[in-house]
């Protein structure tokens, strides 16, 4: 394994499949992947932003797994929490191999169909390595 470097996680959801996904399963697929901190984000918001924010949360967490897998880490949907700060920014902590990154970038943005998200994780440290 390098000592330093980035690595990329993405992922690519259909929103549609999602809404199909909670009009099945509803809570029960929500409590099986996703924590009551995350999803109070966009609880509330309306139905449409509701199912792009559970997207959104499904192709953070599918793209921070894609992340570790290249780190030899397997993780699980509640081994990762997506969290946002008062500025809407998204933050990513893992319950575990929290030392396999120095630092992990979350972005994702929407269409009238999809959700992408790509998580940057920055391993190494010291001189140049920013």
């Amino acid at each position: 394994m390098s000592d330093g470097g980035a690595f990329v996680g993405v992922d690519v959801v259909e929103i549609a499949r999602i809404a199909r996904v909670l009009s099945l399963f509803g809570e029960r697929f929500l409590q099986r992947l996703f924590s009551p901190e995350e999803l109070a984000y966009y609880r509330g918001k309306g139905m449409r932003r509701w199912q792009e924010g559970v997207a959104a949360l499904f192709a953070s967490k599918e793209a921070v797994k894609k992340l570790f897998l290249q780190r030899g880490y397997s993780l699980g949907f509640r081994d990762i929490t997506i969290l946002h700060t008062s500025t809407g920014e998204p933050r990513v902590f893992v319950a575990q191999g929290g030392e396999v990154f120095r630092r992990i970038s979350l972005s994702f943005s929407h269409s009238r169909d999809v959700v992408v998200a790509v998580a940057v994780g920055i391993v190494g440290g010291g001189k140049g390595s920013d």
